[in-house]
C-alpha cells in the first residue's frame, strides 16, 4: 500500500515538474487617443482642479491596454475594471469626483437623488421632493430642470462630461466660463454640454 502511494506522489510530482501555468487569453490592445498635456492642465484649471493628474490623464488615453496593465490595482478603485478607450475620461470624472468638484448619477437616479449629488458638490439647497412630477424622466432631464434654479440663484451653470455610459457625470462652473471649457474639452475630444432642456 505504501509503494503504491509512493509510486502515485512520484507520478504526480512528475506531472508537477513539467507542468506549465496556462496563458492568460490575449486581451486585444485598445488603440489609444493622442492629447496635448498643455491643453489637458488647462481643461482641468477650467474645472476648477489642480492639473497635478493631467500627465497620468494623457498617458491612460495614449495607451489604454498598457496603462491599465501597469495601474490595474488603483483603477479597480475608481471602479475602472478594464482597459478600454474612454478609461481616461473615467479616471478623469473619477479624480474630480475624489476632489468634489463632480459628481455622477446613473441615468434613471430618482430626483431626490439628483438633488443631492448636486448639493454635495455645490452646497446649493434645493426642494428634494419634486411631488413625483419627475418620476419618469431620467436624470439629464432631472438635471435640466435643477439647471434653470441654479442658474436663477447663482452666477453657475451645470455642465455635463460624456463618458459613453449610462450614467451623467456633472459640475458647476461659471456660465461666462462654460464656453471656454466647451472649447478646450473639444479640443481634448471630450464631450461637454449642458443637460438637455
Amino acid at each position: 500500500m505504501v509503494a503504491k502511494m509512493h509510486g502515485s506522489l512520484l507520478s504526480i510530482i512528475e506531472f508537477l515538474k513539467d507542468y506549465k501555468e496556462p496563458e492568460k487569453p490575449k486581451v486585444p490592445r485598445i488603440e489609444g487617443v493622442k492629447l496635448n498635456k498643455q491643453a489637458m492642465e488647462r481643461f482641468l484649471v477650467q474645472l476648477g482642479a489642480n492639473n497635478v493628474n493631467a500627465q497620468r490623464i494623457v498617458d491612460m488615453a495614449n495607451s489604454p491596454s498598457d496603462n491599465f496593465e501597469k495601474n490595474e490595482k488603483e483603477l479597480r478603485k475608481y471602479q475602472i475594471l478594464e482597459p478600454s478607450k474612454e478609461m481616461y475620461l473615467l479616471f478623469l470624472v473619477a479624480v474630480m469626483e475624489e476632489d468634489g468638484i463632480m459628481a455622477t448619477v446613473d441615468w434613471k437616479a430618482e430626483y431626490s437623488d439628483v438633488v443631492y449629488a448636486l448639493k454635495e458638490i455645490s452646497g446649493i439647497s434645493l426642494e428634494s421632493d419634486d411631488g413625483g412630477k419627475h418620476k419618469r424622466s431620467t436624470a439629464e432631464k432631472i438635471l435640466s430642470v435643477l439647471n434653470q434654479e441654479v442658474e436663477s440663484r447663482t452666477d453657475k451653470t451645470i455642465f455635463v462630461i460624456g463618458t459613453d455610459s449610462d450614467s451623467y457625470s456633472f459640475g458647476l462652473i461659471e456660465k461666462d466660463k462654460l464656453n471656454e471649457l466647451k472649447k478646450t474639452g473639444k479640443e481634448l475630444g471630450i464631450k461637454v454640454k449642458q443637460p438637455k432642456k
